[in-house]
């Protein structure tokens, strides 16, 4: 367990030193007269505290003298961490397409670096709050993204203008990823063929999940599930194997039990190839 973390802070490290390669090569903005605060340091610290949870340049300023003796660790930080007024400056002279072409630069490499072999893509659409402009008949920005658990990162987005529009975005999301041998979970609303051909096209396995949108292929899980773990009522009456896992815990003031039944068996739901040997 050890060892993981250390590599893992070692990737991390990696990353940022990376990212502030890339960021040196951006020009600063500012007038060279009356600077106080390097270019990079404010940019990092900006995009740190609003991962933590900043929303403003007032929460950037309260997070980076909270956490200013880590920072000046891997920071150049003369006179300290910025002001509001640092970050306010910095952000209205910065040019947001040169910015945002450097840092999807910084992801490509460190998408590069990274396989998917063995790890765990989360597909899920999200709605961003306080997005919408009803006097501009403006809608909400939806979005569906495609995350790395285990490394925290996001692969790629796109952007939708309605959530029913995620069953059209998700293949065309998973087409700009590398899925072989990763396991790629999607939610109910991504329970639909193309999207899991388009993962086994990519050499990827598939997890989705099935609720009452899907209504007869739901039925007919439960259909099967439910004969499965029945009593055969004569020799010649056998449901269908299943294997099953279970798991209990103790906490908070109670016990849970959690089973996983397994059919590996498809035969009995659909005459697709790619659902009877992939789901």
């Amino acid at each position: 367990m050890a060892t993981a973390r250390i590599s893992k802070a070692q990737r991390e490290r990696e990353a940022l030193e990376e990212f502030g390669r890339m960021l040196s090569a951006l020009p600063d903005p500012r007038r060279k007269q009356g600077q106080r605060y390097p270019f990079e340091s404010v940019i990092v610290i900006a995009l740190m505290s609003m991962v933590c949870g900043a929303v403003d340049a007032s929460g950037m300023e309260v997070w980076g003298e909270l956490n200013e003796e880590w920072l000046s660790g891997f920071l150049d930080l003369p006179h300290g961490t910025p002001s509001q007024d640092v970050y306010l400056a910095v952000f209205a002279a910065l040019k947001p397409e040169a910015f945002n072409a450097m840092f999807l630069a910084w992801m490509e490499l460190l998408r590069g670096r990274l396989s998917a072999e063995g790890r765990h893509i989360a597909v899920d659409g999200k709605t961003s709050r306080r997005s919408f402009d009803l006097g501009k008949e403006q809608p909400a920005i939806h979005t569906v993204s495609a995350w790395l658990s285990e490394e925290g990162l996001v692969l790629g987005q796109f952007k939708t203008r309605e959530k029913s529009n995620e069953i059209t975005a998700i293949p065309e999301l998973l087409k700009m990823i590398d899925l072989r041998g990763a396991t790629v979970t999607v939610d109910a609303l991504g329970c639909q063929t193309e999207i899991a051909e388009e993962i086994v096209a990519g050499g990827g396995d598939y997890l989705l999940a099935v609720k009452e949108n899907q209504p007869t292929l739901h039925a007919d899980i439960l259909e099967a599930f439910e004969d499965a773990v029945r009593t055969p009522r004569s020799p010649m009456d056998l449901p269908l194997a299943v294997e099953r896992w279970s798991d209990t815990t103790k906490g908070h003031g109670r016990i849970e039990e959690r089973t996983l039944l397994v059919c590996r068996d498809l035969s009995w739901h659909t005459s697709n190839e790619i659902g009877r040997a992939h789901v």
